[in-house]
């Protein structure tokens, strides 16, 4: 009888985090292990990974810490350059994983994510998404992003290993999207880590709302992610200023005025 549809998706997940686990372990044995787990059958890789690890949630739950996303970065750039590329290649680096590099976000994040513009000869790099995948990293379209179309005039320098240059968006760019994108998390993110001790609020919301003039979508959705954000950064004031959030009016209407 052909197993559950669900158990093999459960299957494959854990094959991948046997697959990225050989890249990011310093445990000799797990990484041996892991080795070994990648050329069984499936139903035995599952059962070896629950082994490895305690618990088939665990082997799901896959998460980057500041130092782990520094050490992913390095073998990805050790990777490029094994190439012996004669060109530059620009990688940028992209929300939360740049939140934790730059601006002391303290969580962790399930995936390294990068922008698609990786400046290179394509050709040069068959294999290259399948390699980004198992070290953790997801592609994002810059298109799927709320960029402001100007944010290639303020990228930031992170790194350099020979040909490799790494960028993290700047940080009035890095608030942008994720306001623009408007989730809890998004929100949590800025107000919890450095990142608006690096910007002016003022400036902020000019880039903000031209970035809007841009975007596809309702803009009444995007003012109202604005005010939301404005409200979390207010009670997040508030809790080292006690009183700021009932003092000012920070909604866009307001400032418009």
């Amino acid at each position: 009888m052909a197993a559950p549809r669900r158990n093999f998706r459960i299957t494959a997940r854990t094959a991948i985090f046997a697959d990225r686990l050989m890249f990011r372990t310093e445990d000799a044995e797990k990484k041996t292990i892991c080795k070994i787990v990648l050329r069984l059958e499936d139903a035995e890789k599952k059962t070896i990974c629950k082994i490895v690890l305690h618990s088939e949630r665990e082997t799901t739950m896959l998460k980057f810490s500041d130092n782990e996303i520094r050490k992913a970065i390095d073998i990805l750039c050790d990777e490029l350059n094994r190439k012996r590329i004669k060109q530059n290649v620009y990688i940028i680096i992209v929300g939360a994983a740049s939140l934790i590099l730059k601006f002391n976000l303290r969580r962790a994040t399930s995936d390294i994510d990068i922008l698609e513009r990786i400046s290179a000869d394509h050709r040069l790099f068959g294999g290259l998404g399948q390699l980004l995948s198992r070290m953790g990293f997801h592609i994002v379209s810059e298109l799927m992003l709320n960029l402001h179309p100007d944010y290639p005039e303020r990228l930031e320098h992170y790194t350099q290993k020979e040909q490799v240059h790494v960028f993290t968006l700047h940080p009035y760019d890095l608030a942008i999207s994720k306001i623009g994108r408007g989730f809890d998390k998004d929100m949590e993110d800025i107000v919890t880590s450095d990142l608006l001790s690096h910007i002016d609020m003022g400036k902020l919301e000019t880039l903000y709302f031209e970035a809007v003039g841009y975007w596809i979508g309702d803009e009444r959705r995007y003012e109202m992610n604005w005010n939301l954000f404005l409200e979390d950064y207010a009670k997040e004031s508030d809790r080292s200023e006690p009183g700021l959030s009932e003092q000012t009016d920070l909604s866009h209407s307001a400032l418009r005025e």
